[in-house]
C-alpha cells in the first residue's frame, strides 16, 4: 500500500512539473506574440486577427494556473474541491466563447455552449449557496 501512495506522489509531481513547463512555455510565447506585433505593424500597435490568439493563449495560462491550484490543494488535503473544477470549466468556457468564429459555427452549437455555461453556472452557484448554508 505505501508503494502504491510513493507512485501516486510521484506522478501527481511529474504532473506539477510538465503543466508549469506547459504554463511557462504558453507565457513565453504570449509575449513573443505580442512584441512581434507591436514591432511588425507600426500603424496599429496589435493585429485584429491575431488578438484572438493572444487573448486564447492568456486563457490557456489562466487555466493552467487553475489546474495547478487543483493539484496543489489535492496534495494538501487529499481530495478535490469541485468549485475550483467548475471554476477550471467555466474559464476554458469563456476562452472558447471568445476566440469561436461565430460566422462559421452552427446554431446547435452555440445553443450546446450556452447550455454548457447555464449548466456550469449554475452548478457552481449551488455548491457556493450549499457551503454558505452549511457554515
Amino acid at each position: 500500500m505505501q508503494i502504491i501512495k510513493k507512485f501516486e506522489i510521484a506522478i501527481i509531481w511529474g504532473l506539477v512539473i510538465l503543466l508549469a513547463l506547459v504554463i511557462g512555455l504558453t507565457l513565453v510565447q504570449v509575449s513573443w506574440e505580442i512584441i512581434y506585433n507591436i514591432i511588425s505593424t507600426p500603424k496599429q500597435l496589435i493585429v485584429l486577427d491575431s488578438l484572438f490568439d493572444i487573448l486564447s493563449s492568456i486563457f490557456m495560462v489562466l487555466i493552467g494556473i487553475e489546474l495547478l491550484e487543483t493539484i496543489k490543494l489535492y496534495l494538501q488535503e487529499k481530495g478535490l474541491h469541485v468549485e475550483l473544477i467548475l471554476d477550471v470549466a467555466l474559464i476554458a468556457l469563456a476562452r472558447k466563447v471568445i476566440v469561436l468564429d461565430y460566422s462559421s459555427t452552427d446554431y446547435r452549437t452555440l445553443l450546446a455552449i450556452a447550455g454548457m455555461i447555464m449548466a456550469l453556472g449554475l452548478t457552481r452557484f449551488l455548491k457556493a449557496y450549499s457551503r454558505k448554508l452549511s457554515d
